[in-house]
């Protein structure tokens, strides 16, 4: 594992936990005996022992760096407005299920079959709400 320091930002990506949210990002916060201080959002403090972040969390200053080439960048994915679905589903702390219905909405009428990007929406929206009532 490299060296992490504050404000390195990490992926949630196991659903077991019942103070984290699979699909959101924290922030770390600080370093404490055998773990680290997470900050979502909101400004909520978490601890997670190291066994866990190796596990259940994916980090994201090794993903970002991976290099992309914007040059085949599909035109769904255009963002001509100024106006990031990432960055709009992070303001808002949406989580996987509700990010996905936002980027389906979003990009729908953009691609080939814009009723499979409505429906791909709605089946997130649903998986949302059957996680919510199950709870």
């Amino acid at each position: 594992m490299r060296n992490i320091k504050k404000s390195d930002k990490y992926l949630c990506n196991n659903d077991q936990w019942r103070n984290f949210t699979k699909g959101n990002i924290y922030e770390v916060n600080g370093e404490r005996i055998n773990g680290m201080l997470f900050i979502d959002d909101f400004k909520k403090l978490y601890y997670v022992h190291n066994e866990d972040l190796a596990t259940d969390f994916k980090d994201l200053q090794q993903v970002n760096e991976i290099k992309v080439n914007y040059e085949i960048v599909p035109n769904h994915y255009d963002n001509k407005q100024g106006y990031d679905v990432i960055d709009i589903s992070k303001h808002y702390g949406l989580n996987f299920n509700r990010g996905n219905v936002v980027k389906y909405i979003c990009r729908a009428g953009k691609k080939d079959n814009e009723l499979q990007d409505l429906k791909k929406a709605l089946d997130y929206l649903q998986r949302e709400i059957k996680f919510i009532e199950n709870e």
